[in-house]
């Protein structure tokens, strides 16, 4: 059985400086056509918002921003007066939906859902407000993710119908919802803080999260049936965290960013701050 992201060939890791990377990058230039400022501590504070390339959703400040490139034209997201910052961005991968995490006044988290394309509008479509853990709040959004795959565990299901978001602070989780709903279908208590979580493009039941000092991937099952004097159950499946790879421990590494390979084919790729990527 292949194994997400240790099957394969490695990459040996390449010095920045070295002659190597000059040899690699000759005849390539770069030109800057466009700036825009970007928010502290936010990732992916900038996206397409559609698959032609030709317009951006920007988080400027507590506002959401969609620019188009060739027009140059900006309009603003129909935003609440509560919310006090924009903590986390992510676009589904057709283009369809745009997700954008924001903090509100007095101190919770909440997640508006836009739609983008033909029928794009500056008002969300969905606003998911009761974002409560088992013991209490959740905290202050780091990251979010659409799925993308058409079907979970083998059972067929709409793309981009889950929506994954990561929390940090004394109740830090991640919580997997059907969006459409405002269901919650399963959530995992965390130890630290995630910067970037993903779905498998391949199996929706199956996620990745990676922090400065772990990367980790994580599976949901469905939970059995209560019985009769059972609690119900307020998620319909479990998620639990496969054994850290055996191979990742002799890098001992600081991960910056994790991401799923293209075309879909069940591996991944790390990025460290040593400038080492392994596959």
């Amino acid at each position: 059985m292949q194994r997400p992201g240790v099957d394969g060939p490695r990459r040996p890791s390449i010095d920045p400086s070295s002659t190597a990377v000059e040899r690699a990058t000759a005849g390539i230039s770069l030109e800057v056509l466009y700036g825009f400022g970007s928010g502290k501590n936010l990732r992916d504070a900038v996206l397409f918002g559609d698959i032609a390339g030709q317009y951006l959703a920007q988080a400027v400040g507590r506002q959401l921003a969609f620019r188009h490139l060739l027009g140059e034209e900006v309009s603003f997201a129909a935003e609440s007066c509560d919310v006090d910052a924009i903590t986390a961005c992510a676009a589904s991968c057709s283009r369809s939906f745009l997700a954008v995490c924001q903090v509100c006044r007095p101190s919770r988290s909440q997640v508006s859902i836009y739609e983008l394309g033909p029928v794009a509008s500056n008002r969300p479509v969905q606003t998911l407000q009761e974002l409560n853990g088992r013991d209490g709040p959740v905290g202050r959004i780091t990251s979010v993710a659409f799925s993308s795959a058409s079907r979970a565990s083998g059972v067929p299901e709409d793309e981009a119908s889950r929506l994954a978001v990561a929390s940090m602070g004394y109740h830090a989780q991640i919580i997997v919802l059907d969006w459409r709903l405002n269901e919650i279908i399963s959530r995992f208590v965390l130890q630290e803080e995630l910067s970037r979580i993903d779905f498998n493009p391949l199996d929706s039941d199956m996620m990745s999260g990676s922090s400065l000092n772990s990367f980790d991937i994580f599976l949901m099952r469905d939970l059995p049936l209560a019985e009769d004097g059972e609690k119900e159950q307020l998620e319909s499946k479990e998620m639990f965290k496969l054994q850290q790879l055996e191979e990742l421990e002799e890098f001992a590494a600081v991960f910056t960013d994790h991401a799923w390979l293209a075309p879909a084919n069940g591996r991944l790729a790390l990025a460290s701050e040593e400038a080492d990527l392994s596959e």
